[in-house]
C-alpha cells in the first residue's frame, strides 16, 4: 500500500497517478488512450493538490443562494482544468465505453461548467451595476444556457441523478405515509434542510434534477429580479428575494411528490464533452 510519505515527491505523484490510469482504464498500450493519463497528472498538480486551510468555510458558486456579493472560491486556473479535459476528450476514442473513463469524463466536464459560470455572472452583476439591462439579459441567457448544458451531464451518469436518491429513500419505506415522509426528507435534506430554509443548502449536491429543477429556477429567478428592478428603478432586495425564491421555489421544490425524476441515465457522455469542450472554449477563448 501507500503511505502518505510515498507520495511526497512530483515524481512519486506522478508514478502514482500513472499507475492509477494503468488500474482504473486498463491503459497497457501506446497511444492516444495514454492522453487520459497526462490529463490525470495535470490534475495531481493543480485541483488534487489544494493547500487551503478551512475550505469549507468557502463558496461555490453554483450551489449557493445568489446575491449581489456572492464568491466562487478555485486553487486553480481555468486553463488547467480546459488543458486536461481536452486531454481526455482526445482520450475518449480508445477509453469510450469504459465505465469509469465515462464517469471521470462527465465528472470533469461537470467541473469546467462550474468553474466558467462565475465569468457569467460577473459580467451579468456589472451589467446590473451599470444600469444596462439588455447586458444583463444577454449574460443570463448564457448563465442558463451553461446550466442546461450542465444538467445535460450529469444526465449521463448514474450517480449524478437525484431521482435515484430519491428512490433509494422511498423504497425503504412499508407505507404510503412513510414513503411520503421518506421522500419529502430526502428532497429537503439536499436543498432547504427545514421547512423554511433553516440551514439552506447545507448538503447542497451538483445533481441531475436539482440543477434543472432547482439551482436553474433559482438563478433564472434572481436575474429576473434584477432586470426587474432595473425597470422600475429600486435596489435589489435580498430579503425579499430570498422570501420570493422559498415561496414559489423551495417550499414547493420539497412538498411536490408528482414529479418523477430519471432514475437511469440518458446521453453519451463522448458526444456531450466533446461539444460542450468546443462551445465554450470558443465562447471565452480566442
Amino acid at each position: 500500500g501507500w503511505s502518505m510519505s510515498d507520495l511526497i515527491s512530483v515524481h512519486n505523484l506522478e508514478y502514482w497517478l500513472t499507475q492509477f490510469a494503468n488500474r482504473r482504464y486498463g491503459l497497457n498500450s501506446p497511444g492516444p488512450s495514454q492522453l487520459a493519463k497526462d490529463g490525470l497528472i495535470l490534475l495531481g498538480h493543480t485541483v488534487y493538490n489544494c493547500t487551503v486551510q478551512n475550505y469549507h468555510d468557502h463558496n461555490i458558486l453554483m450551489i449557493n443562494t445568489p446575491t449581489l456579493n456572492a464568491t466562487d472560491y478555485t486553487w486553480y486556473s481555468l486553463q488547467d482544468i480546459v488543458t486536461s479535459l481536452q486531454l481526455f476528450v482526445a482520450a475518449s476514442p480508445s477509453l469510450g465505453e469504459i465505465s469509469a473513463f465515462q464517469y471521470d469524463l462527465a465528472d470533469l466536464t461537470r467541473q469546467f461548467l462550474v468553474n466558467l459560470a462565475p465569468i457569467f455572472y460577473q459580467r451579468a452583476l456589472d451589467s446590473y451595476n451599470l444600469g444596462l439591462p439588455e447586458s444583463l439579459a444577454e449574460n443570463k441567457e448564457i448563465f442558463m444556457d451553461l446550466l442546461n448544458d450542465l444538467e445535460s451531464v450529469l444526465s449521463t451518469q448514474k450517480q449524478f441523478l437525484f431521482g435515484v436518491w430519491l428512490e433509494s429513500a422511498k423504497n425503504v419505506s412499508k407505507t404510503p405515509e412513510e414513503k411520503s415522509l421518506y421522500e419529502f426528507n430526502a428532497c429537503n435534506q439536499v436543498t432547504l434542510w427545514g421547512p423554511d430554509g433553516q440551514i439552506l443548502d447545507y448538503a447542497a449536491k451538483q445533481w441531475s434534477g436539482l440543477v434543472s429543477h432547482y439551482y436553474g429556477k433559482r438563478w433564472e429567478l434572481f436575474f429576473d429580479t434584477l432586470s426587474l428592478n432595473l425597470q422600475q428603478g429600486v435596489s435589489f432586495n435580498q430579503d425579499l428575494y430570498m422570501e420570493e425564491f422559498l415561496e414559489t421555489i423551495g417550499k414547493p421544490f420539497c412538498l411536490d411528490q408528482t414529479k418523477q425524476f430519471p432514475v437511469e441515465p440518458s446521453g453519451d457522455i463522448v458526444t456531450i464533452s466533446r461539444g460542450i469542450l468546443q462551445k465554450w472554449t470558443g465562447f471565452i477563448m480566442p
